[in-house]
């Protein structure tokens, strides 16, 4: 969607497309979060974890609640991703798409592995996996407003007008299908009026 409406040049259409697509994810990542809480033996259960240990409040429970615990954050990598994929950012894109996938995940799963062999407790190998959203949108979400200031000084967050024959296709297309006479009448004038001007500025050269 982003990608057609780059191409379009409706960039009205492109920023609110993001406002909603990241009111969803952030709304979507918050609710599994909770479900986390809420459910977090029974999800444990589901993949076989002994029931005997998949207990509310247990070390265990905690576990899972720090590798999840900044799961919303987790919605900027497919915010950036999806902009900038539509975009034809492609650095950039692969940048957001890898950094809580490999770039950030691998070296916190090594940190916390070797701090929880040093110390001879695992709740350190959960806590800095769970870091891996956190320290992702760090990078993140100055990139996103980094990418807004620059479309704004170069004067790219402004919709790029329909040319003519466009225009014309549009109204022709009216004239058979509007919502009601008016509309069709309307884009009837709208047709003949485009088509005037486009045959004056043809015959004119």
């Amino acid at each position: 969607m982003i990608a057609y409406n780059d191409g379009a040049g409706k960039n009205d259409r492109i920023l609110e497309i993001l406002k909603r697509s990241s009111w969803l994810m952030l709304g979507w990542f918050a609710f599994i979060l909770m479900l986390v809480f809420a459910i977090g033996p029974y999800m444990l259960e589901l993949f076989a974890f002994p029931s005997t240990y998949a207990k509310y409040g247990n070390e265990f429970y905690w576990y899972l609640i720090l590798f999840f615990m900044f799961y919303p954050l987790a919605c900027f990598s497919y915010i950036d991703l999806g902009l900038f994929q539509g975009k034809g950012r492609t650095i950039a894109a692969t940048i957001a798409s890898s950094l809580r996938s490999l770039v950030i995940f691998v070296p916190l799963t090594l940190i916390g592995f070797f701090t929880a062999k040093g110390v001879n407790n695992p709740l350190w190998y959960f806590f800095f996996i769970g870091l891996t959203d956190l320290i992702s949108s760090f990078i993140l979400i100055p990139m996103l407003i980094g990418f807004y200031y620059q479309q704004k000084a170069t004067h790219q967050l402004k919709n790029k007008g329909d040319d003519k024959m466009t225009l014309a296709s549009y109204n022709k297309f009216l004239v058979k299908y509007g919502v009601d006479q008016k509309q069709q009448k309307q884009a009837q004038i709208s047709y003949e009026e485009i088509v005037d001007n486009l045959e004056k500025t043809h015959f004119r050269k």
